[in-house]
């Protein structure tokens, strides 16, 4: 408050207050009655003037008539009683000298304009009690109330955080706010620009990026379409791969089959030699190979008949002459001779 009135006795203004929501007067007396001890000595130095308003219109009629009963001034030091209040029957009534500084209207935050070139603007635990839009709405008129450097108390609880831009934190304790000046306003909003200006190049960097980005999901769409190809080619060839497994197997029980027949012609070859004792020539049709030649001749005795096989031919060997003779017994797929000794 001294800094407040030295200020105003600099400029050659009057002091300037607003107590808004004062309900019924209490705050805003005491705020004169602060003033006229700090003047006491220089009273006509400067002029101070306390608007004190309020939205109900019986608090702000009460207020008025400056009256307040003994108990509710209980707390009021004895010299001050005597130098700002006079007796009122039961009670007592504000002094001229003080009621000289006061201005007691109605006034609703919500709708009613702001009250200009204020120096200090005390609002104790009325924010608290309205919506978050009507404490930013409270909080605008008393910014656009309050001189540069002008302060603003608020309750211990509220706090000017929705204008944090407009306000300086003084005394985070009482609450007490200072009003930024113009100049600090317009570098606050030199660095917003710059702010800006850096928030729209990272909004151009990051639109580069969502093009980058764009086109390497093209880049992978399109590799996974080349997958997408290679996976049904793979399937394709999974396809061939088990139709050839397929025909391997018929193969291959194909050449079970010839197997077992083979099996069997081996199996009734090995009959016809066990029937006939020996002296017997057997020979493979498709290729005219000496299968078995029987005692006493070995296969090396028949190389001349190669290719030649009828029966009634001889064979001359060191080991005598023979004549071929068909056997009773056939095999599909083999000649059967019986061996006859001519010499």
């Amino acid at each position: 408050m001294p800094e407040l009135l030295t200020a105003a006795r600099a400029r050659g203004s009057e002091l300037r207050i607003w107590s808004a929501g004062t309900s019924t007067g209490e705050e805003a007396y005491s705020l004169a009655i602060v003033c006229s001890e700090l003047l006491r000595d220089h009273a006509g130095d400067v002029r101070v003037r306390i608007f004190a308003t309020d939205a109900d219109e019986q608090a702000i009629a009460f207020g008025r008539r400056g009256v307040y009963a003994r108990d509710a001034l209980g707390a009021v030091p004895a010299e001050v009683l005597e130098r700002h209040f006079v007796h009122a029957g039961d009670g007592f009534e504000i002094s001229k000298r003080i009621r000289t500084m006061m201005i007691f209207g109605q006034h609703d935050l919500s709708r009613r304009a702001p009250l200009p070139r204020i120096d200090l603007c005390v609002c104790r635990n009325l924010l608290s009690g309205l919506t978050d839009q009507l404490q930013k709405r409270a909080l605008q008129l008393f910014a656009f109330a309050l001189r540069d450097d002008g302060y603003l108390i608020l309750g211990e609880a509220e706090s000017a955080g929705a204008l944090s831009d407009d306000f300086e934190v003084v005394d985070p304790a009482l609450a007490i706010y200072r009003r930024r000046t113009n100049a600090e306003l317009r570098r606050l909003n030199e660095r917003l620009t710059i702010d800006a200006a850096e928030t729209a190049s990272a909004n151009e960097d990051i639109e580069t990026l969502n093009e980058e980005m764009q086109t390497t999901n093209e880049e992978l769409a399109a590799l996974n379409e080349e997958l997408r190809a290679t996976v049904e080619e793979l399937n394709a060839s999974n396809d061939e791969l088990e139709a050839r497994g397929d025909d391997l197997e018929r193969l291959a029980e194909a050449r079970e089959e010839q197997l077992g027949r083979i099996g069997s012609q081996r199996t009734a070859l090995v009959k016809v030699l066990e029937a006939i004792a020996g002296s017997v020539v057997i020979v493979r049709v498709s290729d005219g190979a000496i299968m078995h030649a029987g005692t006493p001749l070995e296969v090396s005795d028949f190389a001349a008949m190669r290719g030649g096989w009828s029966s009634g031919s001889t064979v001359t060997s060191p080991k005598g002459t023979f004549t071929l003779t068909s056997a009773e017994v056939q095999v599909d797929g083999y000649l059967v001779f019986r061996l006859r000794r001519i010499d």
